[in-house]
């Protein structure tokens, strides 16, 4: 005790200088730890007198067979097939998964998890709301179980597995530049999710190399079709130069498609993300990504096994090296870029 008050892992985590999960790795006796940070928390909890607590213990070392999913919007139509290509690598391994819906709210997604928390997962995977503020949750949890983030990432102190962002951008824009296109512009998802924010940077990065000259205009709006609609009309009233619209997402990119279409800019091509149902019946080139290999690697991280090789893996010696893998994605090519004008 000190002052009264029970030592907790947060607390030798600030006195040896390193993260909550860091502790409670080296506390649990994992053998992935440096050697020096182990002594350095060892050493730590030491001076501080932290005792873990038995009862809590006892409870994490019973093992449940279910895995907590978090996903941000389960009305965006990306997230159901992500949630079957997760069941589909669950089927026949003994584990079910529960999922939650945090409806992109961060108190909401707090809230989500702690219940997940409360039910004894043996694990979870969270694609958080916010790039940043969704971070202290998932870490607070990973005190007490694996958490992987997928697709979205709010902290590299957690593995995190997702999509070669930029390499499926800069497959998108030599696929247009291939059809003529010359003068694309990007409407992306808000920038408080992380992949918006990197698609929307990898395509001024690669506008500048392959259209010399061009100032690359970027959009953001919400992941709407009405929202995407109202931006689109603007964008047309006041760049009617464009002769693209690389669009961020499936959702955004059925709606500038829609508002294309009825203002008779046949010479617009247009191009979505992620593959939906939504790109299949408005005949929309998308993204598609790996979902399956995304599934793979990101249980595989919350068993402890590994992620499997993917196009990417990030991660630095030492405290902070948290395993980041990157899988490649394919356009689908169909009629918003293969027909009309632009070809």
């Amino acid at each position: 005790m000190r002052d009264g008050t029970r030592v907790t892992m947060r607390d030798v985590a600030a006195a040896a200088g390193v993260s909550v999960p860091t502790v409670s790795r080296v506390l649990n006796g994992a053998a992935t730890v440096d050697p020096e940070l182990s002594a350095r928390v060892r050493k730590a909890a030491d001076r501080l007198g932290y005792r873990p607590n038995a009862i809590a213990r006892a409870l994490r070392s019973s093992v449940s067979h279910t895995f907590g999913l978090v996903v941000p919007d389960i009305a965006n139509p990306f997230f159901p097939r992500l949630v079957k290509a997760i069941e589909q690598r669950l089927r026949g391994s003994g584990y079910v998964l529960l999922l939650a819906d945090a409806q992109n709210d961060v108190a909401v997604e707090r809230e989500v998890i702690a219940d997940l928390l409360q039910r004894s997962v043996d694990g979870l995977l969270v694609s958080p709301c916010d790039r940043e503020r969704s971070a202290s949750a998932m870490l607070a949890a990973a005190a007490e179980i694996p958490v992987v983030q997928i697709d979205r990432h709010a902290t590299a102190e957690l593995p995190w597995v997702g999509a070669d962002q930029w390499g499926a951008i800069h497959d998108v824009l030599l696929h247009l530049v291939a059809a003529g296109v010359r003068r694309p512009a990007f409407i992306g998802p808000l920038t408080t999710e992380s992949p918006a924010l990197e698609r929307l940077r990898a395509f001024a990065e690669v506008a500048v190399r392959e259209l010399e000259g061009w100032d690359r205009p970027t959009f953001t709006c919400p992941s709407d079709v009405a929202a995407a609609r109202a931006l689109t009309g603007e964008i047309l009233a006041t760049r009617p130069d464009i002769d693209a619209l690389v669009c961020g997402n499936d959702v955004i990119a059925f709606g500038a498609l829609e508002i294309c279409r009825r203002a008779g800019r046949s010479d617009i091509a247009v191009t979505g993300f992620d593959e939906t149902f939504l790109a299949e019946a408005s005949g929309l080139t998308s993204v598609e990504q790996p979902l399956a290999a995304l599934a793979d690697t990101a249980i595989r991280l919350c068993l402890g096994e590994g992620g499997e090789a993917g196009d990417g893996t990030d991660g630095a010696e030492g405290e902070g090296r948290r395993e980041q893998v990157r899988h490649a994605c394919r356009v689908v090519a169909r009629g918003s870029t293969t027909s009309g004008a632009t070809v």
